[in-house]
């Protein structure tokens, strides 16, 4: 099996990457020289994950909070009628609004991964393959979100192992997965 991985140095992709080490595995970042920004960079990236079998389109950037939808997009066009997988990293924060999801940062992340949900939904019906899978995480137990007391922290571990399942399943048996953990009463 091959697989292509955008932002596997930190976060929830380094999960990815440490659980599917032993498969056939191109990961893209910025720090060996990717970038979902601009379409040159994700033309580069589509372009060297051909011969994949799956693609995980987990990168999120700051810079350009619409660039994972657009890589969905390219990737769809250039993969549309082959027998392929692409698994989108969505977030369970666009199915609910929570405290931490506030301001104009927590808005703009929170419409992003709706549009980027949106987008795979309306692809799934243009054609039968590439098959496209959803994965929405709670607020996970990583760097990036270690300062938030809010809730509960998903273990990475746990994300990546269910991901390698839908990786393997044969055709759509999920098609949406979404992690929803709510804070008991005291917060926890």
């Amino acid at each position: 099996m091959k697989i292509a991985l955008t932002g596997h140095t930190s976060g929830i992709g380094k999960e990815f990457a440490e659980l599917l080490k032993h498969e056939e595995l191109k990961c893209f970042s910025r720090t060996n020289g990717y970038s979902i920004d601009n379409k040159e960079q994700r033309n580069k990236i589509i372009l060297e994950s051909k011969e994949c079998d799956v693609f995980i389109n987990n990168a999120f950037s700051d810079e350009n909070p619409w660039a994972q939808t657009e890589l969905l997009f390219d990737l769809w066009q250039e993969w549309r009628g082959l027998e392929k997988r692409i698994i989108v990293i969505s977030s369970s924060n666009t199915h609910r609004w929570e405290k931490i999801m506030h301001g104009t940062r927590g808005i703009q992340y929170r419409t992003a991964k709706q549009s980027l949900e949106n987008a795979a939904e309306q692809l799934w019906n243009e054609s039968d393959w590439p098959l496209i899978n959803i994965v929405a995480p709670t607020l996970m137990k990583i760097e990036r979100t270690k300062h938030l007391k809010f809730g509960h922290h998903m273990d990475p571990k746990d994300l990546s192992e269910a991901i390698k399942k839908i990786i393997y399943e044969r055709g759509h048996q999920t098609r949406k997965l979404i992690f929803n953990w709510w804070p008991n009463e005291q917060g926890k």
